[in-house]
This record gives structure tokens, sequence and C-alpha cells, in this order.
């Protein structure tokens, strides 16, 4: 087995909320430290795939999905980058020849955004790749989910959540919505399949598909 690509995040909702006036940044700052890669060490028998319990450990070496899964007809989007990679194209808060990884530069996006007040509510203007346009209001936690959920799928990095049902994990990310038994939890759809993917149809300044 190679090591998982995938990186394992959990969130302190009371860190993460920065109070009624918290801005992208402050949210982002509520997220606990990203552990890194986490192995894929389990074969064979599903069962051996399941981590134990959370407890108040931040969750280092707990063994996370399948590496497997990210081909599987449920993903929502391909990996084809790590957030350790350096790469030398200018994006949308950095210059050419940087010299950040992509989790340099998902903070330093964040830190760019400019703050807005919509009439409903105090947000910011998401700058994303093919345009800039109000963010949703958004509980402060969700926020966080948000914006690394959003930038995660842009420039095809990892990006999962891990949460609980009947007392086994279930994981949410790039690979879809999974059972620890690596089926898809719930109603959830084989997005791939369910979903056009329009990036090699459409071009800059037409009409959203």
């Amino acid at each position: 087995m190679r090591p998982s690509p995938l990186l394992t995040a959990s969130i302190l909702l009371a860190q993460a909320c920065g109070g009624p006036e918290a801005g992208p940044t402050d949210a982002a700052e509520g997220w606990e430290q990203e552990y890194g890669r986490t192995p894929s060490m389990y074969e064979g028998d599903a069962s051996q795939e399941v981590a134990p319990p959370l407890g108040k450990a931040d969750g280092a070496g707990r063994l996370g999905p399948h590496v497997r899964w990210d081909k599987g007809a449920a993903r929502v989007w391909e990996v084809h980058r790590a957030w350790t990679d350096v790469e030398p194209e200018p994006g949308l808060a950095w210059g050419g020849d940087s010299g950040l990884n992509w989790e340099e530069k998902y903070s330093a996006w964040v830190a760019s955004l400019p703050e807005v007040d919509t009439g409903h509510g105090r947000t910011f203007e998401l700058v994303t790749p093919h345009k800039r346009l109000p963010a949703p209001v958004l509980e402060c936690a969700e926020v966080a989910i948000f914006l690394r959920t959003a930038f995660a799928s842009w420039h095809g990095l990892p990006f999962f959540l891990e949460a609980r049902d009947a007392g086994k994990p279930i994981y949410i990310g790039h690979f879809g919505f999974k059972r620890h038994d690596g089926t898809n939890f719930g109603r959830s759809p084989d997005f791939s399949r369910r979903y056009l993917d329009h990036r090699d149809t459409w071009t800059r300044g037409d009409d959203w598909p």
C-alpha cells in the first residue's frame, strides 16, 4: 500500500468562531492543525479499516479513507496534487515562482479576500479562478469548511471530513460520501456519473454551462 494522499481535517467550533463579525481569516484560523499524510495500512477485510472512536487527541496517525476511493465513481473531483507540492505558476493570491506550497497558497488566498457588507450580513468577496462574487453568509465554522472545500476542488487537492454514524466513521470528501467499508453513505450518488464535467467544453467568457 502506498501512503494515502489525503489530508485529515478536524474543526474545533469554539476556536473557529470569532464572534458574529468574524471574517474568512478568523474562521480559517479556527481549524485544528492538519495532520499530513495518513497511511493506509489496512488490507483485505473492510473491518480492518474502522478507525477507533474519536477522543481528545488530535487524531495524528489515525487511519483514514482508503486511497482506492480516489478513483471510484462516487468521487466529486479528481486529485492530482498534494498540499505539500510547490509549483511555479501564479495563482489567486500569489505570483509566479512564489516558492509556496499549496497549504501556504491557501492561507495567502484566505488572507486576501476583501470583506463586504451585503445588507443581509457581513461576508467577503470570493475570488475564484474565473470570477469574483459575494460569498454566502454562513456560520463561522461553515465558512472554514466552505473555503477549504472550494479551494481544494479548484486545484485538484485532497480534502475530507470524518463524522460518525451508528458509532462508525463516515467520510465526506473529494471521493464522495462514504461509509467505513467503502459503500456510499445514505442516498449519496456516484457524483462522477450523476453530474457532467464541463471543464473541457467551457472557455473563459462563455456563459456557465
